[in-house]
Order: C-alpha cells, then structure tokens, then sequence
C-alpha cells in the first residue's frame, strides 16, 4: 500500500478524478509534479497526528484529507485538496520540519499502534525513510501552494 499525489489545478484535478480512467494514468505517468512516500505515509501521518486515522487535525489532511472523487483505485477513491485546503496544510508544514519529526518518533509506540508496515525498530529507519520521504512531502506541499494548485491524494 502506497501513497502518492498529484499537484493539478483546481479544474483539471476534479475532471482527472471523475474520469474513471483518469487517476489510473496518472499513477502510470512519469510526473514531474507528483510525489511519492511509498509506505512512509502511514508512519508519517501518525508522526504528525499521534493517530494511526484521520483526525480533525490540520495537519492529518496531508495524507488523508480531500474530498473523495471517483471510483475506488486500490484503497478507496482519490481525494482532492482543493487549492485554499493545500494552502492551510502548507501553513502547517511550514513550522513543522524533519527535526521536529524526529523528536516524535517513538518505535515501540508506532509498532503497538500497528503503523504500516510495521518497520519502525529498523536501525536509521527515520534517518534513511521517513525524514527523507517526510521532506519530500512537505516541498510537495509548499510548491503547491505557491502555485495556488489542488492536490489529488492516491493511496493504492
């Protein structure tokens, strides 16, 4: 189970979702706007939340937020950010950086509450994983929100 997203434009990401076929050539596309944590995501999501779901948490949107769009791609449907939503998630990502992660990280904490794919004892696995994917992520985000675009959020 991965996780990956797509910065479009606000029209373009809604039509892309509604296409039955659409989110499906997206993840088959070489994408230069995309960004993919590969099974980071849950791990991230509770290094950000405390909690293995969604939360009411601003910063929960960053991996399970949007508005569900679509027929189901793996794990549910696609959902779309719209650009004023990437815009509040990238307010948040801006006081949070991978240091700031790190000190949240907590093996035997994240292995009890089951976070995919249950890796988290590994010797430099935020070093070699998480703080990288986590980085990647957030720059994803801020250049979203530069460029006032939505993201469509894919967990296959």
């Amino acid at each position: 189970m991965v996780w990956t997203a797509f910065r479009r434009d606000a029209k373009t990401a809604r039509a892309l979702c509604e296409d039955p076929g659409g989110v499906e050539e997206l993840l088959e596309a070489d994408d230069p706007t995309s960004v993919d944590v590969d099974k980071a995501w849950h791990a991230i999501h509770w290094l950000l939340t405390g909690s293995d779901d969604a939360t009411p948490a601003v910063v929960s949107a960053v991996i399970l937020g949007g508005e569900p769009v679509g027929d189901d791609v793996g794990y549910g449907p696609a959902r779309i950010l719209s650009p004023s939503d990437v815009g509040t998630v990238a307010a948040a990502l801006r006081e949070l950086d991978a240091p700031t992660l790190r000190g949240r990280m907590d093996a035997p904490a994240m292995t009890e509450a089951g976070i995919y794919p249950m890796i988290w004892d590994e010797d430099d696995i935020f070093e070699e994983y998480l703080g990288p994917s986590y980085e990647r992520l957030r720059e994803f985000y801020l250049s979203a929100d530069d460029a006032g675009e939505a993201v469509i959020q894919v967990l296959c």
